[in-house]
């Protein structure tokens, strides 16, 4: 399929579309053997939610997306999941969310970042606080990448969630799959390219994509990917929160009908540049004021998260 031919898409999913869980992921280890029922849609493999306590389920508004417990009260996810959502209606579920279940996890309040731009997917980043104290409930907060941290290309991650691995299809079981991060300049020029604005020339004139996040590609002749739906859900590296899952490339429009094509490179928001405003929130007591962050583009001065 020719570059030109790609759209560009946030990867929160319509639940009227949702007729099971699903999505694609990465390396975690996993004692689910790569059974038919993970193999066949969208190439992931199928996840056992107890790797995976700090993963929850997402339905804003009707969209269905992913997100990570990062303390006892408090989830991050894409703000693009939730910012036409009201907060309290959001249904949110664990990891070993089954068809049929009632949420289980209720939102208390919403906070998106202040400076979240959907039109570029810039500060594409959002937190939930709960009701339930989430970890004495028997579930675990993952650990955020340490300040400073910066990973090269080449390094292996891992995607997880129920999101869209096919036409129209969901999985019943939470998938998994692995990816390997791919150079800011590609994914960017890719991006570009996909925009309708620009017709599939990848020189056009538009804005770029920004420089706070990490591209990832899957990887060998049956590559595994996120898809609509795995928004929010995490990027993991060594066992540790890297980065939320923004946006990947469809095939054609409508989109809501087309598939993601495999073998793109994906876009997920950057946690190390956002530390400073989540611990804001979540911890306030936690010093960041030594935190180095990345500007958000590079037309924009650095920003305290």
């Amino acid at each position: 399929m020719k570059l030109n031919t790609l759209s560009t898409i946030l990867t929160c999913a319509p639940l009227l579309l949702l007729l099971h869980g699903s999505s694609r992921s990465t390396v975690l280890a996993s004692p689910y053997s790569d059974n038919d029922s993970g193999r066949r849609i969208m190439n992931g493999q199928q996840a056992n939610p107890a790797d995976f306590p700090f993963l929850v389920r997402l339905v804003a508004d009707g969209n269905l997306c992913g997100g990570s417990i990062i303390s006892n009260y408090w989830i991050v996810t894409a703000a693009h999941c939730i910012f036409r959502a009201r907060c309290q209606a959001i249904e949110i579920y664990r990891s070993n969310w089954q068809l049929g279940q009632p949420p289980q996890i209720h939102a208390a309040q919403c906070v998106i970042h202040p400076q979240n731009d959907p039109r570029r997917y810039a500060f594409d980043v959002a937190l939930i606080r709960t009701v339930e104290d989430m970890v004495s409930g028997g579930l675990k907060a993952i650990t955020l990448t340490p300040p400073g941290t910066r990973y090269p290309p080449g390094t292996p991650a891992t995607i997880v969630g129920w999101g869209k691995i096919g036409y129209n299809a969901y999985p019943q079981t939470l998938l998994r799959g692995q990816s390997v991060l791919v150079p800011w300049d590609v994914c960017n020029a890719q991006f570009k390219a996909g925009s309708l604005r620009c017709s599939g020339n990848p020189n056009c004139n538009i804005e770029d994509i920004p420089n706070r996040v990490l591209c990832a590609r899957g990887q060998g002749q049956d590559p595994q990917s996120m898809c609509g739906g795995d928004s929010g859900g995490p990027l993991i590296i060594n066992g540790e929160l890297a980065a939320i899952n923004t946006a990947s490339m469809y095939g054609s429009r409508p989109i809501l009908t087309a598939g993601c094509v495999l073998g793109t490179a994906t876009m997920h928001t950057s946690i190390v540049d956002y530390l400073p405003w989540l611990f804001s929130l979540v911890d306030p007591s936690v010093n960041t004021a030594g935190f180095p962050v990345a500007p958000e583009s590079s037309t924009t001065l650095p920003v305290d998260g």
